[in-house]
């Protein structure tokens, strides 16, 4: 995906928050994850086989189709994660908008002066074409679809992990264990991979708690 911007990745990069996630990295990742690198003729080890070399890739899309391929418990959660950054940042987009009381809309540079100050996520800082947009309601709807999918995707796959993030003081500091899918016992190797990305973001973790 080519993004438009003018100015520099470099430049905007620069000006991120310490605490702005690196979103679109991880899903660069988690998607090449899922599509080349889940393709059952894919030959790892092998040097000629394309490795991580998706880049800048629409992290806004929707992520359902290798969800529902996709059985990794802490790949999914980390996705889910993800997608509630995103969705909260576009959310903050549209509650700026509807309460803009400048003279004209807010353009790029005051949409992106919210982006600098609140966004939770990195995508927004390279994705010119969302800031230029005047109204997020549907983009908002598409995000929460999203959210709601790889949330029941999640339970479908275990059952037990919503529920332990209530209580993560049982499953964090124990050692795995060999398992069943779909397991208690599933969830705390899941933990040992993703409880950080939830405690860093208390703000994520209790939305995700509100479903449960």
């Amino acid at each position: 995906m080519t993004t438009n911007s003018s100015t520099s990745k470099k430049t905007l990069y620069n000006s991120m928050k310490p605490s702005c996630f690196p979103a679109q990295e991880a899903f660069d990742f988690m998607k090449w994850y899922c599509t080349t690198g889940a393709a059952g003729d894919y030959a790892r080890g092998d040097l000629e086989e394309p490795f991580l070399d998706l880049h800048d890739e629409n992290a806004l899309e929707d992520f359902g189709g290798c969800a529902a391929r996709c059985v990794d418990l802490s790949l999914l959660a980390a996705m889910t994660h993800l997608k509630v950054r995103l969705l909260r940042d576009v959310q903050m987009l549209d509650r700026n908008v509807r309460k803009y009381s400048g003279p004209n809309n807010p353009g790029y540079e005051k949409k992106m002066e919210w982006v600098r100050e609140d966004a939770m996520s990195d995508v927004l800082y390279s994705r010119k074409d969302i800031l230029d947009r005047s109204d997020y309601a549907d983009l908002v709807a598409d995000l929460q679809n999203q959210v709601r999918g790889l949330y029941e995707r999640m339970r479908k796959v275990n059952k037990h992990y919503w529920p332990a993030l209530k209580q993560p003081e049982r499953y964090a500091g124990r050692s795995p264990t060999m398992y069943s899918p779909g397991s208690p016992e599933e969830v705390i190797g899941a933990f040992r991979h993703t409880w950080y990305l939830w405690s860093e973001s208390p703000a994520v973790l209790d939305f995700v708690k509100n479903y449960t």
